[in-house]
C-alpha cells in the first residue's frame, strides 16, 4: 500500500530556482516565481518543498488557498495572514500595515467582523488601493527581521481582485525582502481570460519566473513509486504506470495505491480511480467526505458538527480514515480540514444525489447563519451560495445583497457585482423582494451600475443604469432628485463610451433638470462637472462656466473627489480656449486634491488631462513623461483597468509623434475595461502599424477599435482614411471620411484640418476617376471647412492648415510654394515627424513638376531620411517612387524603376492573392478596398514586374520567394 505520504521526485532544477529566489530574498532583490501545470502535476507539492526549505533558513512562510467559491474575495490573502493576526494581534497588524480597522478587515476579518445590514463605507477603485498599499507595507514589515515567503495555491480560484493584489503585489516587492509564488493550472481557453491579468504581468515584468511543470520521467516514475510502495517495482509496472499517468505524480500515487503488480492490474480510467479511493473508506467516513466536499474545500469541523448533528470526537473518528488516506488533510489552524486535491473534492461532491445535495446545502447554511465564523473566509457569500444550491431563492437573495455589502466593504468591486447579478437573477423568483432587502430593485440596479462604473465596464453600467430609470419610473415613492442621480450616473457611462451622442446630451440636460440647485448636493456638482465635460468639444465657454459652478458647488459641500474631477475638467475647457497657463494651474490643483485625500482615481484622471494638453501643445516630451508616470500610478493606485488605457493612450500618442514609435508600441498594450481610451489606444495601435509597413495588422487594430465604440471619436476616421492612403486607396479614405462635415463639427482646430487635409489629399488622388466639377465641388467645400485661426495652444492645427491648403494646390498644379509654407509649418512643430516626411515628399514632387531638380532632390532626400529613421517603409516608399516618377536620383538611396524590389507593401498583398488565384472581387473582400483600387494595383503590378499576365505575375513570386510555399 502506499504511505502516508505523496513521493516527490525529480523538480530538481525547480526546485534549486526556488532556492535562488529564496536566496535573492535575502539579499533584498526578491522575485515572483509562477508555477504552473494540469491539476495533480505537483505544483503545492514542489511549493511545500520549497516553503520547507525557507523555514530552515529562517523565513517567515505564509501560505494562502483560493477557494473553488463564486464571490469570495482575497480568500488566499486571509488564510496566509490568519495565523500572523493570532500571534501578533490585529492591532499591531493594522499598525504594520498603516490601515484602520474598517480596510484592514478585507484580509483579517478579525480587524472588524461583518455584520449585515450594518452601513458600509463608500468605496471605489481609491479605498481598494488604500487596501493594497496596506498590505504591500505590511508584508514589507514583516520583512524586516526575517524575509518573507508568501505562497498563493490555486490562482486559477481567484477572484480577479485577488488576482489584482497578487499583481500588484508582485510589482511592488520587486527587489525587496518578499518571495511571492502563486500556482496555477495550465491555461485553456477560458482559463487564459481569467487569468488575464496575471499573463499580462508576467510577459511585462522581467521580475517574474514562470516554472512550467511537465510530466515524471520514466526513472523519476519508479523512484516515485519505489517512496509510496517500499519496494523497487518492476520495469513493466513503471511503463505501465506511466502510459496511465503520463507522468502526473497525483495519479501514480493513486495507481500505486491499487497495489497493482502487473500492467493487468493498472485501473484503465483515473475517474474509476478516484472512485475506487473513496469506495475504499469505511460507508460512514464516505458520507461525512460527501458532506464536506459539500461545504467546499476547506471546512471547518465544527461546522460539521452544528450542520449534522455530530459530535466533535465522532467527526474526528469517521474522517481519521480519509486522513489516513490522504483523501483529507489536516489544516495548520488546527480546527478545519480540506482535500488533498481538488479532483477528489469533485469526485465525492458528484457521489451526492441532488435531492441529497439540497438538503446537505440547506443544513450548512443554517449552520452558518447560527455561526458565521465558521464560514471559510466571506460568511455572506457561503451563505448565498448554499442557499441557492439549496433551491431557497428568498434566503439566497437576501444573503446575496449581504454578500454584496460585505464584498463592498472589502473594496471589492468585482465580488460585489457577482452577487448583485445574482441577486437580480433571483428578483423575479421571490414574490416579496423589495421587503426582504429594504429596497425596491432600481436601487439594487444603480448600485449595480455604479460598481460596473468602477469597475471600468461602462457597457453594462449603461444598461443596468437604464433599467434603474425605467423601473424607477413605476416606484410611486421615487423622487425627482433621485431619477436626477441616476440620469448624471447614466451621463457619466454614457460621456465615457460615446461622448457625441445626442442621448447623452439629453441624459445630461435632464439630470441638471430634476436636480435642484439649492440646497447644494454632490448629486448637482456630479452633474454639473459630466455636463462640462461633454461640452469640451462642442462649446469650451459653456464647459468652463459649468466645471466652474461643479467645482464650487462640490467645495462647499466637501465632495473633495468631485472637486478635484471639476477643476481637471474647468482645466482642460481654459487650455482649449487658449489659457494654457490656466489651464494647467487648474489641473494642478485637481492633482493637490488628489494627493492629499488619496483620491487615486482623480489623481489619475489629472495625469491623463495634463498630457493631453501638453502633447497638444507641442510639448512632447514633457507629455509622455507626465502620461509614463500616470500610467504607473494608476497601476500602483488599483485604478488601471479604467484609466490606464486612456492614460497609455496618451503617453503611446506622444511618444509616436515624437518620432519613438519603439517607445509608443511598448504602451500600446491591452488592457482590462471598456473604456473610451481603450478605444483610442486600439487606434493608436492602428496608425502606429499601418506607418511601419503592416497593413493587416493595423486593419485588425481597427476592428478592435471599432467593437469599443472607437467609430464614435472623430479620431477614428481620421486615422481610417490616412491607413488607406499610405496603401494607395483613396476609395476607402474617402469613404472613412464620407461623413467628414459632421465630424468637423466635433472636433477641435487641428483633427479638423487634420480631417480635411486628407479628405483633400483622397479628393484630388481620386480626380482621374471622377468627373471634374464634382472633383472641384469637392474640394472647394473642404478648403472652405479649413480653420485658418486654431484657437488655443493646438500648435499643429496651423500646421494641419497649411498641408490642407497645399493638398488643394495640387488639382491646380500650383507650384512648390504652398507645400513650401506647409514644410515650413512642420519645422516650427517639435514633433509630428511622419506628416513632415510626407509633406517634403510632395515639395519635392512640386519643385519637380516645375522643372527644378536641385530643391526637388533635397526635398525627397529629407523625406526618404526622415521615413528612414523613424523606420515606416510606406512614407519611405512615396518619397522613392515620387523621385522615380519624376526622374530625381537620390544620393544613398535605391530607387528602382521595376522588379519585386519595386513593389510597394499594398502591392505586395495584392501579388500574394494574385498568386493564390484570387480574382479582383475576392482580393477587394480580402483587402476590403474598391475593386477599382485593385485593378490600379493589378496594373501596377504587372508593370513593375515587366509580365503580360497574372499568370506570369504568379510565376515570379514563387520563383522569387515573395510568397509561401515557394
Amino acid at each position: 500500500m502506499a504511505s502516508d505520504h505523496v513521493g516527490f521526485a525529480g523538480r530538481a532544477r525547480e526546485l534549486d530556482r526556488l532556492d535562488e529566489l529564496l536566496s535573492a530574498a535575502e539579499r533584498g532583490a526578491s522575485r515572483t516565481a509562477l508555477v504552473t501545470g494540469e491539476a495533480g502535476i505537483g505544483k503545492s507539492t514542489l511549493v511545500e518543498q520549497a516553503a520547507a526549505r525557507a523555514t530552515e533558513r529562517g523565513h517567515r512562510v505564509l501560505v494562502g488557498r483560493c477557494l473553488p467559491v463564486q464571490g469570495i474575495v482575497y480568500d488566499a490573502f486571509v488564510d496566509a495572514l490568519g495565523g500572523v493576526a493570532e500571534e501578533l494581534g490585529v492591532d499591531r497588524l493594522g499598525e504594520l500595515a498603516g490601515l484602520p480597522r474598517g480596510v484592514l478587515r478585507a484580509v483579517v476579518p478579525g480587524a472588524q467582523p461583518f455584520v449585515a445590514g450594518d452601513p458600509v463605507s463608500p468605496v471605489g477603485p481609491g479605498a481598494q488601493a488604500r487596501l493594497f498599499d496596506g498590505v504591500g507595507r505590511l508584508l514589507r514589515r514583516l520583512a524586516d527581521p526575517a524575509p518573507v515567503l508568501l505562497v498563493v495555491d490555486d490562482l486559477h480560484w481567484a477572484h480577479p481582485t485577488t488576482l489584482e493584489l497578487f499583481c500588484v503585489l508582485s510589482q511592488r516587492l520587486a527587489g525587496r525582502r518578499v518571495t511571492l509564488v502563486g500556482t496555477e493550472r495550465q491555461p485553456g481557453p477560458a482559463l487564459e481570460r481569467h487569468l488575464a491579468p496575471l499573463l499580462s504581468e508576467t510577459s511585462r515584468g522581467d521580475h517574474v519566473d514562470r516554472l512550467h511543470l511537465v510530466g515524471l520521467s520514466e526513472d523519476e516514475v519508479a523512484r516515485q513509486l519505489s517512496d509510496l510502495t517500499g519496494e523497487e517495482p518492476s520495469r513493466a509496472v513503471v511503463r505501465s504506470v506511466l502510459e496511465r499517468s503520463e507522468g502526473n505524480p497525483l495519479f501514480v500515487r493513486e495507481l500505486a495505491g491499487q497495489d497493482a503488480r502487473t500492467p493487468a492490474e493498472v485501473p484503465h480510467r483515473l475517474r474509476d480511480l478516484f472512485e475506487t479511493t473513496l469506495l475504499s473508506l469505511p460507508e460512514e467516513t464516505q458520507h461525512l467526505v460527501r458532506l464536506c466536499a459539500a461545504a467546499g474545500r476547506r471546512v471547518h469541523h465544527l461546522l460539521l458538527c452544528r450542520a449534522f448533528d455530530l459530535a466533535p470526537q465522532t467527526v474526528a473518528d469517521r474522517l481519521r480514515p480519509a486522513i489516513r488516506a490522504q483523501i483529507l488533510v489536516a489544516d495548520a489552524d488546527g480546527v478545519s480540514y480540506g482535500f488533498r486535491h481538488v479532483l477528489l473534492a469533485e469526485t465525492a461532491a458528484d457521489a451526492l444525489l441532488p435531492g441529497e445535495s439540497q438538503t446537505v446545502h440547506a443544513r450548512l447554511a443554517v449552520a452558518l447563519e447560527g455561526e458565521p465564523a465558521l464560514a471559510s473566509t466571506a460568511p455572506a457569500a457561503e451563505l448565498a451560495h448554499h442557499w441557492g444550491l439549496a433551491g431557497e431563492p428568498d434566503r439566497a437573495l437576501v444573503w446575496s445583497i449581504a454578500a454584496a455589502e460585505e464584498a463592498d466593504a472589502s473594496h471589492a468591486l468585482d465580488a460585489a457585482l457577482v452577487h448583485l447579478d445574482r441577486a437580480v437573477e433571483l428578483w423575479d423568483h421571490v414574490p416579496d423582494a423589495p421587503r426582504l432587502v429594504g429596497r425596491p430593485r432600481w436601487r439594487v440596479l444603480s448600485w449595480q451600475g455604479s460598481m460596473a462604473n468602477l469597475a471600468g465596464r461602462n457597457g453594462r453600467a449603461i444598461g443596468l443604469l437604464e433599467r434603474a430609470v425605467e423601473e424607477h419610473g413605476h416606484d410611486p415613492e421615487g423622487t425627482a432628485a433621485e431619477l436626477g442621480a441616476l440620469y448624471s450616473r447614466l451621463t457619466i457611462c454614457l460621456g465615457t463610451v460615446v461622448p457625441h451622442a445626442e442621448e447623452t446630451l439629453a441624459a445630461s440636460r435632464r439630470a441638471l433638470e430634476l436636480l435642484p440647485e439649492d440646497p447644494p448636493s454632490a448629486a448637482r456638482a456630479e452633474a454639473l462637472a459630466s455636463a462640462a465635460h461633454l461640452h469640451l468639444r462642442i462649446d469650451g465657454g459653456v464647459a468652463r462656466d459649468l466645471s466652474r459652478e461643479a467645482a464650487e458647488v462640490a467645495g462647499a459641500v466637501g465632495a473633495r473627489a468631485l472637486e478635484a474631477r471639476a477643476r481637471t475638467v474647468l482645466g482642460m475647457s481654459l487650455a482649449s480656449l487658449g489659457d494654457l497657463d490656466g489651464g494647467l494651474a487648474s489641473i494642478d490643483e485637481a492633482q493637490d486634491l488628489g494627493g492629499r485625500h488619496e483620491l487615486h482615481e482623480e489623481t489619475a484622471r489629472s495625469a491623463m488631462y495634463r498630457s493631453q494638453i501638453l502633447v497638444r501643445s507641442g510639448r512632447l516630451e514633457e507629455g509622455a513623461a507626465v502620461a509614463l508616470e500616470g500610467v504607473r500610478c494608476a497601476r500602483e493606485g488599483g485604478v488601471f483597468s479604467k484609466w490606464g488605457s486612456g492614460i497609455a493612450g496618451n503617453a503611446a500618442s506622444a511618444l509616436f509623434l515624437a518620432g519613438r514609435w519603439d517607445d509608443a508600441a511598448k504602451q500600446i498594450i491591452e488592457v482590462d475595461g471598456d473604456t473610451g481610451g481603450t478605444a483610442w489606444l486600439y487606434t493608436l495601435h492602428a496608425r502606429l502599424l499601418g506607418f511601419r509597413g503592416h497593413p493587416d495588422e493595423a486593419s485588425r487594430a481597427l476592428r478592435m477599435a471599432r467593437e469599443h465604440h472607437g467609430e464614435d471619436d472623430p479620431r477614428y476616421p481620421v486615422v481610417a482614411a490616412s491607413l488607406a492612403l499610405l496603401v494607395d486607396d483613396p476609395d476607402s479614405a474617402a469613404q472613412a471620411l464620407s461623413a467628414w462635415r459632421s465630424l468637423v463639427e466635433v472636433s477641435h482646430d487641428a483633427t479638423a484640418n487634420e480631417l480635411c487635409a486628407l479628405a483633400l489629399r483622397a479628393a484630388v488622388d481620386r480626380s482621374s476617376r471622377q468627373p471634374a466639377e464634382e472633383t472641384r465641388r469637392v474640394v472647394d467645400e473642404l478648403s472652405a471647412a479649413v480653420r485658418t485661426r486654431p484657437r488655443g495652444a493646438l500648435v499643429h492645427a496651423a500646421a494641419w492648415g497649411a498641408m490642407a491648403r497645399a493638398e488643394a494646390s495640387r488639382l491646380e498644379r500650383a507650384g512648390p510654394d504652398p507645400w513650401r509654407v506647409a514644410a515650413d509649418a512642420w519645422r516650427r512643430v517639435d514633433g509630428w515627424w511622419h506628416a513632415r516626411s510626407y509633406c517634403l515628399a510632395r515639395l519635392g514632387e512640386a519643385h519637380a513638376l516645375t522643372g527644378d531638380p536641385g530643391p526637388a532632390r533635397a526635398a525627397f532626400t529629407e523625406a526618404a531620411s526622415i521615413a528612414e529613421e523613424l523606420g515606416s517603409p510606406p512614407l519611405h516608399e512615396l518619397a522613392l517612387r515620387l523621385a522615380r516618377t519624376h526622374r530625381v536620383v537620390l544620393a544613398g538611396h535605391s530607387t528602382p524603376v521595376t522588379g519585386p524590389e519595386s513593389l510597394t507593401v499594398r502591392e505586395h498583398e495584392v501579388l500574394r492573392l494574385i498568386a493564390a488565384g484570387h480574382t479582383n472581387r475576392r482580393i477587394a473582400r480580402d483587402l476590403e478596398i474598391s475593386e477599382k483600387t485593385v485593378s490600379v494595383h493589378v496594373s501596377n503590378v504587372l508593370r513593375k514586374l515587366e509580365v503580360g499576365s497574372r499568370t506570369e505575375a504568379a510565376g515570379v513570386a514563387y520563383r522569387e520567394g515573395l510568397v509561401a510555399g515557394s
